[in-house]
């Protein structure tokens, strides 16, 4: 029994080394160094290329101010990054050129005016180029209304109460 174990033992040790042995007569196929590399003449290495951005606002005012855009690589709320902000009003849009990675194909934007609030969108790149325009703003009275305690007046100043209609001003600083 002593004998059968052992003999048991032996073999499998031997079965051991033996098929951990090396094959060292294939060597590594392909180049070994950076320099034997075979790249294609028109091989594209960059990672990061450049695009024009222009985002436009469509309007009917004359008084609308100005909106920040902000470009991100996804939605901020979710882990995007800023890549550029600026601003711009309708007849003013936001052109920029800012350089990207290469394997993004989609922006997330963000218009935040000072009347209508904020507008998202998420815009595909065409080419080398992202564009979008926020579509028309609330056309609703922004100025024609104002909350005013009349408490607050200084005398000779006029306090507007007025809520809807047109308001002229004729005098003032």
């Amino acid at each position: 029994m002593k004998l059968r174990n052992i003999s048991f033992l032996l073999i499998m040790i031997l079965a051991i080394l033996t098929s951990c042995q090396k094959n060292l007569d294939n060597p590594a196929s392909g180049p070994q160094t950076m320099n034997e590399l075979k790249v294609p003449e028109n091989f594209n290495w960059e990672t990061t290329k450049d695009i024009d951005v222009s985002i436009s606002l469509s309007g009917t005012k004359d008084y609308q101010a100005k909106s920040k855009i902000s470009v991100y690589t996804a939605n901020p709320a979710t882990g995007g990054k800023l890549m550029v902000s600026g601003n711009a009003a309708p007849g003013s849009s936001f052109a920029s050129t800012m350089r990207i990675p290469s394997h993004l194909t989609e922006f997330f934007i963000l218009m935040e005016s000072p009347f209508t609030g904020s507008q998202t969108a998420s815009v595909p790149l065409s080419g080398n180029v992202l564009t979008y325009t926020f579509g028309n703003q609330k056309s609703g009275d922004d100025f024609k209304s104002v909350n005013a305690d009349p408490l607050c007046g200084l005398p000779g100043e006029t306090v507007i109460t007025q809520t809807s209609g047109t308001i002229t001003i004729t005098g003032g600083l």
